[in-house]
């Protein structure tokens, strides 16, 4: 009869076999989902994140994703290691199976357990098709009996949306490198730079379990942001209302990440801009914004969206602000065109550098300080820590 059911695997809380509950469940046994035990198969339990500079929960349309299931991330996929081959890759090892940390095989493995297999989130509920047992050399006593003793590795991407997520080798013996695409190619800047629409980027995840075994149940993933929020604040110094009409950032910007997983930890680095990048302008709104004197306000604010709009990039790990190597990008600009009393202006931040390093898995406010009649530029990440107290180089952009 199991054969009839539908073969998908799930875990929900305690797990157990709903075998015995399947007469008083339906008489169509095709609309029955059995569940599996961890014991025998690999089961996943409810992924979460590391946060870190802020909730993550903005509803804008990019945005740092903080929950899986309704309302969250829906899916993600998986890539599983367990028995390496040999080092003439003619055959499979066994006995680097068990007992075998991942860096001294991590060379020699394949994806000999799922390959970019789906992972499907519903609430408390992990589920993917075709349910694995967990690996053994044969039946026989001797052999499951060491497969207790097998070591896993999990490698996972979830919610890429628009951009790319790409594992090499896909199915062959090597090192397994996830790369990340954002979803732009080319550009230009000048006069008439390319616009950019930043609602297509979606928050980019990725998690990595190491050494589990059979022993340790179901697989609990982690799962960290690669990608870098940024967001800005309006605050107004004066006695009457700054009508924010647009606010454009533009330049040339980083466009693939690698991670490599030959350690027990991923080994990231970015494409050169020289090597890969897109260019262009985001305009990052959609209608003015009044800000009430001696107020602030985020860009983006409504009664819907309290956290406003964030912008997410790509950043560069190898980034430091005493080298040539830039965080986000190069000739990156700030437009703002607002109105005060009536009057139209414009203000630029041309070609700024930052003199901290914003990193992935936070997200940064841009604080836009008018006073009298000029701004000030201060960035700060949203766990409340500043870079060289706050400021971009203590300058005052008129």
């Amino acid at each position: 009869m199991m054969n009839n059911y539908i073969r998908r695997i799930t875990v929900a809380g305690v797990v157990a076999l709903t075998a015995a509950v399947m007469s008083g469940c339906s008489d169509d046994s095709d609309n029955l989902t059995p569940v599996y035990d961890p014991a025998d198969y690999i089961t996943f339990g409810t992924p979460s994140f590391v946060l870190n500079g802020g909730d993550g929960s903005a509803m804008s349309r990019s945005t740092l994703v903080d929950k899986f299931g309704d309302g969250g991330v829906t899916s993600f996929n998986v890539w599983g290691y367990c028995v390496p081959r040999t080092i003439d890759g003619n055959s499979d090892d066994w006995n680097a199976a068990y007992n075998v940390k991942w860096p001294q095989k991590s060379s020699y493995s394949t994806p000999d357990v799922f390959k970019n297999q789906v992972v499907t989130v519903d609430g408390s509920m992990m589920s993917y098709t075709d349910p694995k047992q967990w690996k053994a050399k044969s039946n026989s006593t001797a052999d499951v009996e060491t497969s207790y003793g097998y070591t896993y590795t999990f490698i996972a991407c979830a919610n890429g949306g628009n951009g790319t997520f790409t594992m090499s080798p896909a199915s062959g013996m090597g090192v397994p490198v996830l790369k990340f695409e954002m979803p732009f190619r080319g550009g230009s800047l000048g006069d008439n730079p390319t616009p950019l629409d930043h609602k297509l980027i979606n928050d980019a995840l990725i998690a990595a379990k190491f050494d589990h075994t059979r022993r340790n149940g179901k697989v609990d993933l982690v799962f960290s942001h690669i990608l870098t929020g940024i967001r800005f604040r309006f605050h107004n110094h004066t006695s009457n209302d700054l009508v924010i009409k647009s606010l454009s950032f533009q330049g040339r910007f980083y466009r693939m990440g690698e991670f490599d997983f030959s350690g027990a930890d991923a080994k990231r680095s970015v494409k050169t801009l020289s090597e890969d990048s897109f260019s262009g302008r985001f305009n990052l709104m959609t209608e003015p914004q009044t800000i009430p004197g001696e107020s602030s306000q985020l860009m983006g604010y409504s009664i819907d969206n309290p956290d406003g709009t964030t912008l997410l990039l790509l950043p560069n790990p190898a980034a430091n602000p005493t080298s040539d190597v830039l965080a986000l990008g190069d000739n990156k600009t700030i437009i703002v065109n607002y109105t005060l009393n009536g009057e139209e202006r414009e203000w630029r931040y041309e070609n700024f550098k930052l003199s901290y390093v914003p990193g992935a898995n936070v997200r940064h406010t841009a604080n836009l300080n008018f006073v009298g009649n000029e701004f000030t530029l201060i960035f700060q990440a949203d766990n409340d820590l500043n870079w060289e107290d706050g400021s971009d180089n203590d300058i005052d952009i008129n």
